[in-house]
């Protein structure tokens, strides 16, 4: 029996992973632009919450829980560390609208990049930096679903703005620092 819960649970380690590497070429928002989102992850992170779950009910009648009811609060913090996890990943996203670029991650406020004030277009390991003026930058993290069509709008927006003097960024992915 210990064998076949070891491949179950190797079988079900994978499958979460493979849902948390799991995006798509394009995101959009309920107002139709390109947005950036974690689609894979708001799926593995709740079979997480499942699992510390499904451990704490297989052990409430255990004697070793019983007599360390402290366990039962280390399996409650993996839950709750969990949910926020969750939370993170169901409310992340990053919007390219017409004027600026705004993230939102819960429970922080948006934050807007005005798309006039980006300068260059890096890169910093396997990342997609975006580099505006004033030294902010905005890291694209590799797991964020919607990538292709996201980086194809905005170079497509920073061709058509190349020509006017107000508006010069560097186009390319040569090696940012963030």
């Amino acid at each position: 029996m210990p064998v076949v819960s070891s491949a179950i649970i190797g079988g079900l380690t994978g499958l979460g992973f493979a849902l948390a590497l799991w995006t798509r070429k394009e995101e959009i928002d309920s107002e139709g632009n390109v947005c950036l989102r974690y689609f894979g992850p708001k799926y593995a992170i709740p079979m997480t919450i499942a699992f510390w779950v499904f451990v704490g009910i297989k052990h409430i009648d255990d004697p070793l829980y019983l007599r360390n009811p402290e366990n039962f609060f280390v399996i409650l913090g993996f839950v709750a560390i969990s949910l926020l996890a969750s939370l993170h990943f169901v409310f992340y996203r990053i919007t390219l609208t017409e004027n600026f670029i705004e993230r939102f991650q819960w429970p922080l406020r948006p934050r807007r990049y005005p798309l006039n004030e980006l300068s260059f277009i890096g890169e910093k390991g396997r990342q997609t930096v975006l580099h505006f003026s004033g030294g902010k930058a905005l890291k694209i993290q590799l797991l964020l679903s919607g990538q292709v069509k996201f980086l194809e709008r905005l170079q497509a927006f920073l061709l058509s703005q190349a020509g006017k003097k107000s508006f010069r960024p560097h186009i390319g992915h040569g090696k940012g620092s963030s």
